[in-house]
């Protein structure tokens, strides 16, 4: 119990401000990268003078991600949470930027830059349901993190009613209007991570005595097979958020409108189930739940 009143009414509004940040911060996220999956292809394939590398815009998004999410730790161990967070935000306005002046100048290599650089952001993004932990008493992080994927979900419906307001907006290009609509929402993003208050990461004195080294913890048959689960999960993943926006737009005729919403179904699926998934984790277990997801 606080025996200071004053200090722990300050302490919940500072936890609920910064949890409200960064679900709608998550929000503009998921949108600006639904928004990528949805087009990226598309677009590439018009620019792009091999139909083959078509894709390449969104796989470099994805590696964006990967290459970017070490990094960003340990950026932010550095400058601190909101310092990293506001810079993402700044790098993913100016990708968008990019993404539209390659558009209108129909440089393909260009839009490629663009897509990694939007990466950045999605791998700062992965770090605010940390953020959102060191927010609140250890015994709300579940909560918290539930709180920050809210963001992502509404992420799947904002992507693409921005990609069907800049149709209307300007039927001939209506691609590089969208990104000067997401450019906006990540200005907005930069200046709400502003508004955001301390955070209070868990002590670590304890847990550096008893870390073991990196070699002995790869070598564990439940590291290797998570690994792997992961690794077909995001491809599998990846694969389908890539091409389907080829097959339908492209290839088969469907209105950016029905394939936009064929993204948006796919990304409920990914984020709805992880509200519950810690729950049915602690009822289950990993394997199990494991096992469940790859049967789906």
């Amino acid at each position: 119990m606080c025996e200071n009143a004053g200090v722990c009414n300050l302490g919940y509004v500072v936890s609920a401000r910064n949890l409200a940040i960064l679900s709608f911060c998550q929000l503009i996220s998921a949108t600006g990268s639904i928004v990528m999956v949805t087009i990226g292809g598309i677009v590439g394939a018009s620019l792009a003078s091999n139909a083959g590398l078509a894709t390449l815009p969104v796989s470099l998004l994805v590696v964006g991600i990967a290459a970017m999410t070490i990094p960003a730790a340990l950026l932010m161990q550095r400058l601190g949470r909101k310092t990293g967070f506001f810079i993402a935000s700044l790098s993913a306005l100016g990708a968008c930027l990019l993404c539209a002046l390659a558009i209108q100048s129909t440089n393909f290599w260009l839009f490629c830059v663009a897509a990694f650089l939007l990466g950045i952001n999605a791998a700062f993004t992965q770090q605010y349901r940390f953020a959102a932990t060191e927010s609140v008493d250890s015994e709300f992080a579940g909560r918290a993190i539930s709180i920050v994927l809210l963001g992502a979900i509404g992420g799947a419906f904002v992507g693409p009613e921005l990609i069907k307001i800049s149709t209307g907006m300007n039927a001939e290009e209506p691609f590089r209007n969208v990104f000067y609509l997401v450019a906006a929402l990540y200005g907005l993003q930069a200046v709400l991570l502003l508004g955001l208050g301390k955070f209070h990461p868990p002590p670590v004195a304890e847990a550096r005595r008893e870390a073991r080294p990196m070699s002995v913890v790869i070598r564990q048959p439940v590291f290797v097979v998570s690994v792997l689960a992961g690794t077909a999960g995001y491809g599998v993943m990846a694969f389908i958020m890539t091409a389907t926006p080829i097959s339908m737009h492209v290839h088969d005729g469907f209105s950016i409108e029905a394939t936009s919403s064929v993204i948006r179904s796919h990304v409920l699926g990914m984020y709805v189930p992880s509200l519950i998934a810690g729950v049915l984790i602690d009822r289950y277990g990993y394997p199990k739940v494991m096992t469940a997801g790859a049967l789906a």
